[in-house]
């Protein structure tokens, strides 16, 4: 008889902090990735600020927290505060396009977030601390707005944002 012990050992491999910095002459940053030219997508990394990712088309695996799962047909998600992630798009994935809105989870202020109408803000970025994947009709609905933020003034940039939270 022959026997054969395996270990499997997996190798921890810790997030690397990453420093966000917002646009110019704003309080929240916007990113495009582009396939094969400015993407990081590999790197497994954190920052405090929330992150909203939508993904224009492709497929591919979303590693959020301890969370692995595939995504077909573009994606939308919302990253909370200090979880580890690994970006969307890269050489493998068939993805297009990257957008990515990072933004501190205090920018809207205390007494913005306190207001009767705004409270939702506060469970909703509550719920994002796990990580949210949106519907594909909210995806269809949303991602094209986000993708055309830098287009617009920065009134109209928050005017969109937020109306996409509420979406």
């Amino acid at each position: 008889m022959f026997f054969v012990n395996f270990h499997v050992v997996m190798k921890k491999v810790n997030p690397s902090f990453e420093i966000i910095e917002p646009s110019f002459g704003s309080s929240f940053a916007y990113f495009k990735y582009i396939e094969n030219e400015n993407n990081k997508a590999h790197v497994w990394h954190y920052h405090p600020e929330i992150e909203i990712v939508y993904v224009n088309g492709g497929s591919g695996k979303r590693q959020i927290g301890s969370h692995i799962s595939y995504y077909t047909d573009g994606d939308l998600i919302m990253i909370g505060s200090n979880l580890p992630h690994c970006g969307f798009t890269d050489t493998n994935t068939g993805n297009k396009k990257e957008t990515v809105i990072q933004f501190k989870p205090t920018l809207f202020g205390q007494d913005f977030m306190m207001l009767p109408e705004n409270r939702f803000l506060v469970d909703f970025f509550e719920s994002a601390k796990s990580g949210i994947a949106y519907s594909s009709a909210t995806k269809k609905s949303v991602g094209p707005k986000i993708e055309k933020m830098l287009k617009c003034s920065l009134l109209n940039d928050y005017y969109v944002y937020y109306n996409s939270l509420k979406s």
